[in-house]
């Protein structure tokens, strides 16, 4: 379930949004839930737009730029990423419908969920029947297995990404279809400020962008699933 599956690595990533200011929401403990924050809701749309900018160049840089065949191929290889970051991160006027989300499923365990297991155990009791009969969210299907370790586990594999951009950007700056690329001179060009910049870049809408995809979509769908299985029984 969202409560006792996610909230804590969420709260660790939205810590790290919170540092990034890429996104608007952030964890408050005193209600438990997920709360709208507008402090740095300029920062925010800033990284919106520069996402999208930064994506067009990309783009054209593979498709109309001046980039061999294989060079192109390259490119297009890491050029969804980054237009998918950019559609799924974007959130310029700051809309809480994301929030929404993962505080109806924390309302939902709080509220009609839990009421649920105190009448089921209740009534195990009064029947005097095994326990076991009581349903065990953590004995759901394999898939929901599989989330409760992937989400955690992609949430890390994107810092980890950033790390080995700025590697690769280090070492082969003119690979395609980041900036550097563009200047037809790159390999004479050493610009360390561009390679920090890109990695920043990076680090911001994948960690916007995994943030609305790990804990909305698919810990959604993993929630649902879960309370489906409770419910059955």
């Amino acid at each position: 379930m969202y409560h006792i599956h996610y909230i804590p690595s969420l709260k660790c990533e939205l810590s790290l949004c919170k540092f990034l200011k890429c996104i608007p929401f952030e964890f408050d403990p005193k209600a438990g839930n997920v709360i709208k924050w507008v402090k740095h809701i300029q920062i925010v749309r800033l990284q919106c737009v520069l996402s999208v900018a930064y994506t067009a160049a990309q783009f054209a840089n593979v498709f109309f730029g001046e980039l061999s065949l294989t060079g192109s191929f390259q490119g297009a290889a890491f050029l969804p990423l980054y237009a998918m970051a950019t559609v799924v991160r974007w959130n310029y006027s700051g809309d809480k419908e994301p929030i929404q989300v993962v505080n109806s499923f924390l309302s939902f365990e709080k509220k009609i969920l839990r009421a649920k297991l105190v009448i089921m155990w209740s009534t195990i009791l009064k029947l005097a029947t095994n326990v076991s009969d009581l349903p065990d969210p953590s004995k759901s299907n394999m898939f929901c297995k599989l989330m409760r370790f992937f989400i955690p586990f992609a949430a890390g594999a994107f810092v980890v990404t950033i790390v080995l951009k700025f590697i690769l950007l280090t070492f082969a700056p003119c690979t395609p279809p980041f900036l550097l690329s563009i200047v037809e001179d790159c390999g004479k060009t050493e610009v360390a400020l561009l390679h920090l910049f890109e990695s920043w870049m990076a680090w911001h809408m994948f960690t916007a962008g995994g943030w609305y995809t790990l804990y909305i979509i698919f810990a959604g769908i993993e929630s649902i699933l879960s309370y489906i299985f409770i419910l059955e029984k």
